[in-house]
């Protein structure tokens, strides 16, 4: 009978050669990927099919120089209509006022600006051109938690 074994870099990329190294000393039979930086990824695909361990990527693609099966999302699509929808949702419940984006980032990491926040922020302005949006990157929340703990 076999077993999933669950693993997260708890956004911490520097810790996916780790994790990687753990799940082939255990000897698992497969690998489910889903890297949070696509060029991160390559070395590790690497290393998992130079195990004999098949890799199959889920939801973003691999970077150039992975050759692996993966089952993508439409998240460019989904995150524009979500956007699309939060922007009349605001109009038809709040009418007169205006629509006011926060958009929460992390810095570096492609696919967030690509394929989600972006797409949403177009999603937004299509219906509501005047709309206002911030951009919150994830370092900047980080720097302030820190001088919170500080303080």
């Amino acid at each position: 009978m076999g077993y999933l074994i669950f693993e997260n870099q708890q956004g911490q990329g520097t810790k996916a050669p780790d994790l990687m190294q753990n799940l082939l000393t255990r000897g698992v039979d497969g690998i489910i990927m889903q890297p949070a930086d696509a060029n991160v990824a390559v070395p590790l695909v690497r290393q998992a099919q130079a195990a004999k361990a098949p890799v199959l990527g889920w939801a973003i693609p691999f970077g150039a120089g992975a050759t692996a099966p993966y089952v993508g999302l439409e998240e460019k699509t989904e995150t524009e209509a979500a956007g699309r929808a939060a922007a009349q949702y605001v109009q038809r419940n709040f009418p007169g006022q205006p629509v006011k984006v926060l958009i929460v980032t992390i810095t570096g990491v492609s696919s967030c600006a690509n394929d989600r926040m972006g797409p949403f922020e177009k999603g937004v302005k299509s219906v509501a051109p005047d709309a206002q949006s911030n951009i919150l990157r994830r370092q900047r929340l980080e720097r302030r938690q820190q001088s919170r703990a500080h303080n």
